[in-house]
């Protein structure tokens, strides 16, 4: 039974370079199933954070520490209480897919552990009290 769009993982990754990018798209399809926005630049990876909160961050290794920064001050300033999950990629061409996808894995795992609850499951009302009949 596939995964629902709220049981995966949103993992965004900010990858400059076009062959890493690529890569990166068809590990994340074939490894994760995991649901991915793949950007290019600090300032795409506001604009999606913005639009959906990812549980993990992936930075590829040609990002700045500037860039990042940036991107981690943004997420501290939006998302309350929890930053996500953040993991610097190495080059896909020269590492252990499995290992990687494991700890991509973990990460994506541990972010949902602590994702509140949807916005329906914490206004389901509570069971009516019943009353004494008269």
């Amino acid at each position: 039974m596939p995964l629902t769009q709220a049981e995966m993982g949103r993992v965004l990754a900010i990858e400059p370079e076009a062959s890493q990018a690529d890569a990166l798209r068809q590990f994340v399809r074939d490894e994760l199933g995991a649901e991915l926005v793949l950007v290019s630049s600090a300032y795409a990876a506001v604009v999606a954070i913005n639009r959906q909160t990812p549980d993990v961050v992936l930075f590829s290794e040609s990002v700045t520490e500037k860039h990042r920064d940036r991107v981690l001050d943004h997420l501290r300033s939006t998302i309350k209480p929890a930053v996500p999950q953040r993991l610097t990629l190495p080059s896909l061409r020269h590492c252990d897919r499995t290992a990687l996808a494991n700890q991509i894995s973990a990460l994506v795992a541990r972010a949902q552990e602590a994702r509140p609850r949807s916005a329906t499951a914490q206004s389901t009302p509570p069971p009516a009290a019943k009353t004494p009949a008269a």
